[in-house]
């Protein structure tokens, strides 16, 4: 009869094993993600109170700060927005076009300097940081084309109307975010995320 060899027996606590895997997950995961980058220096105003999640409102982002309007849509309904931008204005974009501005990010120029600005792009360049800004003047509202273009794309795809988010500097004048809400209301976006930092 063989004889039956006897293994030490060491005792493993899983709930550690599994926390300290999980640990390391997210910290890959967060160095493995990509960045959100600004082109202009935002810094959020504060509040109080409970923090509500902006989960959902991120098919699409008005940026304000230092006197510009910038915008950020998800990437599903990106390249439809540029088409219904263009058929609006009277504008063709190429494949190419389309393709690029699916991957710009953040962006804030007048839709007549648009295809240079996307024959340029770099990320991070010279250009993203200089973006003059959404018009939202009542003479000359593309950012108001622009919620128009996307809610109609976005209303296509999920058959519902577009939430956004603001997200705006402290130290932005308030006629200028009673525009950008105005803009909205005019559009009948009702549903609007206000991002702050919370203490």
């Amino acid at each position: 009869m063989r004889s039956r060899r006897l293994y030490p027996y060491v005792p493993i606590e899983l709930a550690a094993v599994c926390s300290a895997a999980f640990i390391l997950l997210l910290i890959y995961l967060s160095d493995a993600g990509g960045r959100y980058t600004e082109p202009m220096g935002i810094q959020m105003p504060a509040s109080t109170g409970f923090r509500c999640s902006i989960d959902g409102f991120g098919e699409g982002m008005i940026l304000v700060g230092q006197g510009k309007v910038m915008l950020d849509l998800d990437n599903r309904i990106r390249r439809q927005t540029l088409i219904n931008m263009g058929k609006k204005h009277g504008m063709q974009f190429t494949a190419a076009e389309l393709t690029q501005f699916e991957t710009i990010g953040v962006f804030g120029v007048p839709l007549a300097k648009l295809k240079p600005y996307l024959a340029a792009y770099k990320f991070e360049g010279a250009a993203f940081y200089a973006q003059q800004g959404i018009a939202i003047s009542p003479q000359a509202n593309e950012l108001g084309d622009w919620i128009a273009s996307a809610n109609k794309a976005h209303v296509a795809m999920k058959e519902r109307p577009i939430r956004m988010a603001l997200l705006a500097d402290y130290r932005t004048n308030s006629a200028q975010i009673k525009r950008v809400l105005d803009i909205l209301v005019e559009r009948k976006i009702h549903h609007v995320a206000l991002v702050t930092d919370t203490k």
